[in-house]
């Protein structure tokens, strides 16, 4: 499994969303729904992203057999 991982601060806490700084002052949104529930503005978090390839195969071949369905 492929996988990234890369420390981030919650810069601020808006509506449903954290602002996530990471890098050299770049920033992206993230919903908190994703995030542990007592995540606050200033805490740093590790964010881990994997590709999950069995999954990501499996999707593959529905979507290639819904278009076969859908374009014979």
């Amino acid at each position: 499994m492929k996988t990234s991982k890369q420390s981030v601060i919650i810069d601020r806490l808006v509506g449903e969303f954290a602002v996530v700084e990471y890098g050299d002052g770049k920033t992206f949104n993230l919903p908190k729904v994703m995030l542990p529930k007592s995540v606050k503005e200033g805490d740093i978090i590790k964010l881990e992203c994997a590709i999950e390839e069995d999954k990501t195969s499996k999707r593959k071949s529905e979507m290639e057999n819904l278009a076969k369905k859908l374009f014979k």
